[in-house]
């Protein structure tokens, strides 16, 4: 119910536009009456769904530094009897203690949005947003029909180059002023990684040394049955990707999160489903070459220099329906059909590969490293703290 609703908000401008208004004006007015926290921290992750991604990283560095040691953290899920963090309390999204949170904090969290689509943010307020991806599917006030994405009163929006930049201030109307160029916490980990690391994890994945390992991450599509549903159905063949790569091949599947259902793909020892393994980082360390399709899974990726392909099965018609900010074919090999994929992979160049990944990376990332010290700072600094 949750979800179907959450679809007629979105994709109704009618019922959108009365449940902004009516709210937007309510929370204003109750906040009058919640006073700031100065030392509370709300912190929210793909709208409550999981304890992951950028807050995660920025929320457990915060629990290290010293010149956060006075914080108090209100985590929001959608499930918050699941999680007892250290220093935070845990509370449900959307709820009453949720809207209190956020009417009450000094700061604001998230990779998503905080007011859910309103608008009630107090001036003395601090918020943090790192984003979720840089991608070239059009999203925002992109989309057709859309323009009542207002993330102007963001203060931190972490980037990682002019393109997202560019994107975030046209798509959210998000200010230049509020970006801070240099990556996505949860990339961090990326840039650190190096060969020790990608053994540890492929030992823990049980994966074998000499094994050649494919990721295979494509994005989600739109709803067919109005938010009910959000089924994606797996138009490659795994087992004849595999083959076409090599008996020592095998196949880690990573569905979009969106995604309630696969079809169309035999999960076996050679094709792992990984869709809910916690941390999409360790499966990036510990592939040989991914292939997805509009993700933006191919930007966090490109820092690895590891070799990228697109699938662009139902290009056409994703263009078409969902609309693209930009045409990464010029920079990722890419095939439409598995027929001339699998003819390619059988014989595909790995270094070239690689440097063409690396380019992709120049083109489009200039920062990053070290993002999650630098948004903590820019917050602190934004509230007039001193950071370290």
């Amino acid at each position: 119910m949750k979800e179907r609703v959450e679809y007629i908000i979105k994709h109704n401008a009618l019922v959108q536009g009365l449940y902004r208004r009516v709210l937007s004006v309510a929370f204003r007015v109750v906040g009058l009456f919640v006073p700031v926290e100065e030392s509370k921290v709300l912190l929210s992750s793909f709208s409550g769904k999981r304890y992951d991604d950028s807050p995660k990283v920025l929320f457990e560095r915060m629990l290290e530094r010293s010149d956060c040691e006075d914080l108090r953290f209100v985590w929001a899920f959608n499930e918050p009897d699941e999680y007892q963090l250290p220093r935070a309390e845990s509370v449900k999204m959307h709820g009453w203690a949720y809207w209190k949170a956020a009417l009450s904090a000094k700061f604001w969290v998230t990779n998503v949005n905080i007011e859910c689509g309103l608008s009630f943010k107090k001036k003395e307020q601090v918020y943090v947003n790192t984003w979720h991806g840089t991608g070239n599917k059009s999203y925002g006030n992109l989309v057709p029909g859309r323009n009542d994405y207002d993330f102007s009163t963001v203060d931190v929006f972490a980037v990682d180059g002019d393109f997202m930049a560019d994107m975030h201030h046209r798509a959210l109307k998000a200010s230049y002023d509020s970006f801070v160029y240099c990556g996505r916490p949860r990339e961090d980990e990326l840039y650190r990684s190096n060969e020790s690391t990608r053994r540890e994890i492929r030992d823990r994945l049980s994966i074998p040394k000499d094994a050649f390992v494919v990721l295979y991450a494509p994005t989600w599509r739109e709803s067919l049955t109005g938010g009910d549903d959000y089924s994606f159905k797996a138009p490659l063949d795994a087992n004849r990707v595999l083959d076409a790569l090599g008996e020592n091949a095998l196949m880690l599947y990573r569905a979009h999160s969106i995604v309630t259902e696969t079809m169309g793909i035999s999960f076996t020892d050679r094709v792992v489903d990984c869709s809910t393994y916690p941390n999409i980082n360790e499966l990036y360390i510990a592939a040989d070459l991914l292939i997805s399709d509009y993700s933006s899974v191919f930007a966090d990726y490109s820092i690895l220099g590891k070799p990228m392909i697109c699938f662009a099965f139902d290009y056409e018609e994703y263009a078409l329906s969902r609309g693209l900010t930009a045409d990464f074919r010029d920079d990722i090999t890419t095939f439409y059909n598995e027929e001339d994929l699998c003819n390619y992979l059988s014989s595909f160049n790995y270094l070239k590969e690689s440097e063409k990944s690396k380019r992709f990376k120049a083109k489009y990332i200039a920062a990053g490293g070290n993002a999650t010290d630098a948004c903590i700072d820019a917050m602190l600094s934004a509230s007039k703290r001193k950071p370290c």
